[in-house]
């Protein structure tokens, strides 16, 4: 484990903020935050995203420059950018959650009230720089489409529901999860699911199924609990299948899921995996921490301890496979 304590002198950063993100303006509260980590010694850009791939390159000219910390104003996909370019980096992300569905700032325990920014950059500020593994997936039979991703990707229906709602217009981020499960809702009652050749580690199976989830983390899509056993610093992905086909098996998912009730279903089976490929009877939209990226056939690997994080006193124990004790 590559773990130590943010140092408490002289760290510099760069604020990437995201000024589309979330459902609220957070101008006054990001200039707050930033002035309070001014305070505490930190030497710390404001750079504000224009265009898709914005965060993506501030990210890699912070790298470049050897800063010790990129903090993310904004959601999981802007993470995404920034996750994308510092992999395999000395410069550690953080994050200022403004997001949407803010996933990673629900699995690390992160404030989302009114407060969120300058209370996270508290504990940005006092976290702990840990390596973390990411996933990569590779996309069609060229394999020349690669991305990362922190939390996982998902073939099915989600990316299906995610390309549907792209570009996201100002009304949909202000109803927040809300808009993604009316979304869910619309896109799911004539999604029939897909038929998937899956290879997990060399074993090949062949499955009708409307959703397949590649994990890194527990939580998924909000707030639901998806897979208890992960770990993002094991070496392994979680490979979840939920099978059936039709609107009456995905509502049916739907609602075991949000019960918690989804692994005791036989129909859904979650498998621990270092390699997948995954190939479908026509195109299958595929995403990345719910950006669609292009359709399958994918790839998928883990690649361990590649990435460092921020993670902050209020992150569970349980997210991590090592122990804090090993901590330096």
């Amino acid at each position: 484990m590559d773990a130590s304590p943010a140092r408490r002198t002289q760290r510099r950063g760069m604020i990437i903020y995201n000024p589309t993100s979330g459902s609220r303006n957070a101008h006054v509260d990001l200039a707050e935050a930033r002035a309070w980590l001014k305070g505490r010694s930190w030497s710390i850009d404001l750079e504000a995203t224009r265009t898709p791939g914005d965060a993506g390159r501030l990210a890699r000219a912070a790298a470049d420059a050897d800063l010790d910390a990129v903090l993310i104003a904004g959601g999981d996909g802007t993470l995404n950018e920034a996750v994308n370019a510092l992999v395999g980096t000395q410069t550690a992300v953080g994050l200022l959650p403004c997001g949407t569905a803010n996933v990673w700032a629900r699995q690390l325990g992160l404030p989302l009230s009114r407060r969120a920014l300058l209370d996270a950059s508290r504990l940005m500020d006092e976290a702990r720089v840990q390596a973390i593994d990411v996933g990569r997936v590779t996309l069609g039979a060229d394999r020349e489409a690669t991305r990362y991703f922190l939390l996982w990707s998902g073939l099915g229906l989600d990316a299906h529901v995610t390309r549907s709602v792209e570009p996201r217009p100002a009304s949909f981020k202000r109803w927040g999860q809300l808009a993604y499960g009316l979304a869910a809702l619309r896109a799911s009652t004539g999604y029939r699911g897909m038929q998937a050749d899956i290879e997990v580690d060399g074993r090949q199976v062949t499955e009708r199924a409307v959703l397949i989830v590649i994990s890194n983390a527990e939580l998924y899509a909000g707030n639901f609990h998806l897979t208890s056993g992960a770990r993002m610093d094991d070496g392994w992905l979680e490979v979840s299948v939920f099978r059936g086909q039709g609107f009456r098996a995905t509502l049916g998912h739907a609602v075991r899921m949000l019960l918690r009730r989804h692994t005791y279903d036989p129909r859904v089976t979650t498998t621990r995996a270092k390699d997948v490929r995954v190939s479908t009877r026509g195109c299958c939209e595929v995403h990345v921490d719910a950006e669609p990226i292009g359709t399958t056939p994918a790839a998928y690997t883990i690649v361990p301890q590649a990435l460092r994080v921020l993670v902050p006193a209020s992150a569970p124990a349980s997210l991590f496979a090592a122990s804090r004790e090993g901590e330096r």
